[in-house]
């Protein structure tokens, strides 16, 4: 029974790829507005998320932005930009959420797939099994978040280059 059960949690976490059977995804994370008071740049969390958890990320998102809706819809009406903003912030909190899923479920396997850069700065996924990820990044400046977000389709051993370019919302 118990190797059973050793046997399905083995089988559901994302597994790291065989060396012939692995791919790479890089990119670099664009210059954004940083804040003004601070000599040091904001730091970039970049998360690769295999498609359990980009489920899991967008499921998360829209369930805040259904609830922020819900309790400040006259003042969404009024000023647009706010609910640009809930957006981030729903996006941010959910991707928190979802990475702690990750290193509970993956232990120290999930640091493969979640990094911390600076602006401007270069990311790299290696050793990716094949398959689709969901790339968020998402810094916080002034008080602000800026969300960039793509899809990676991982098909075989040639490096993948993602260019973010504007944030997302």
């Amino acid at each position: 029974m118990m190797l059973l059960m050793a046997a399905m949690v083995f089988f559901s976490l994302p597994q790291v790829a065989q060396k012939n059977e692995a791919g790479t995804v890089v990119g670099v994370i664009p210059a954004f507005q940083q804040r003004s008071n601070s000599s040091q740049p904001d730091p970039v969390t970049i998360a690769i998320l295999p498609l359990k958890y980009s489920e899991m990320w967008k499921r998360a998102t829209q369930q805040r932005i259904d609830s922020y809706w819900e309790m400040y819809k006259p003042q969404f009406a009024v000023n647009k930009e706010l609910f640009l903003e809930f957006n981030r912030t729903a996006e941010r909190d959910s991707l928190k959420e979802v990475m702690a899923a990750m290193r509970r479920e993956m232990g120290g396997h999930a640091a493969d797939f979640i990094k911390q850069v600076s602006a401007e700065s270069k990311f790299e996924f290696k050793n990716l099994a094949f398959g689709t990820y969901r790339l968020v990044a998402i810094a916080t400046s002034d008080f602000s978040n800026q969300v960039w977000t793509t899809s990676a389709e991982v098909r075989d051993n040639v490096p993948i280059f993602i260019t973010f370019s504007k944030p997302a919302t």
